[in-house]
């Protein structure tokens, strides 16, 4: 086929084939963004951990493995099995299934602390408004299918989460930025960040649960 607006038409809601070239050109732009993102993220993080020694209180990991094994747990039920039949047929108890678990549940705590620390640093702030936006795009994703999240979200438990996943993600944002070299480091070394990493942990074992849905 000849690739004019008939074309363009004929596999899509395009009307011309500019339309559609815009549209190829945003998506090969968005693959190289995730490949990029795939291929150093990982390292950049890695390399934050090697030169850091983020402290939290431990309570903080065992909540976060709390939380990782009911995820583990409604995933399982979707599929219709229970946790309790899945820990038999892999010959687990509970405890050997968080000790399973606890590695990395634990690096993801301390690459949480680590963005927080580097959000710090950065001064990377998250408005009302981009939360507002945030929530209104997960709402119309929810479609009305699960009253109780969808309340969830406009608790101030639920906002905090929210603006928390927000700042990390623009964190990372800057970080892959830094590392194509399009902005400059932030001053503060990353061993300064280290005192602002463990601070950010104190409160976060509170901050890091959202209140639960009233019944």
């Amino acid at each position: 086929s000849e690739l004019n607006d008939e074309f363009a038409a004929s596999i899509g809601e395009f009307e011309t084939i500019e339309e559609l070239r815009q549209r190829i050109r945003e998506k090969l732009r968005d693959d190289q963004e995730q490949e990029f993102r795939s291929l150093h993220l990982d390292e950049i993080l890695e390399a934050l951990e090697e030169r850091s020694e983020v402290k939290y209180p431990p309570l903080l990991l065992e909540q976060m493995i709390d939380d990782r094994i009911e995820r583990d747990q409604r995933e399982l039920r979707s599929r219709g099995i229970q946790f309790e039949d899945y820990l038999k047929l892999n010959g687990l108890s509970e405890e050997q299934y968080r000790d399973r678990v606890r590695p990395e549940v634990e690096r993801e705590l301390i690459q949480r602390l680590l963005l927080d620390a580097v959000a710090d640093a950065e001064e990377i702030t998250v408005t009302p408004e981009e939360v507002e936006e945030e929530i209104k795009t997960l709402e119309q994703t929810l479609n009305g299918g699960n009253r109780e999240l969808i309340a969830l979200l406009r608790t101030a438990s639920g906002r905090e989460l929210i603006m928390q996943d927000l700042r990390r993600e623009k964190t990372v944002q800057r970080l892959l930025a830094i590392a194509r070299g399009e902005v400059e480091t932030a001053e503060e070394a990353p061993e300064e960040a280290d005192e602002a990493a463990s601070e950010e942990a104190r409160p976060q074992a509170e901050a890091e649960q959202p209140d639960e849905p009233d019944e």
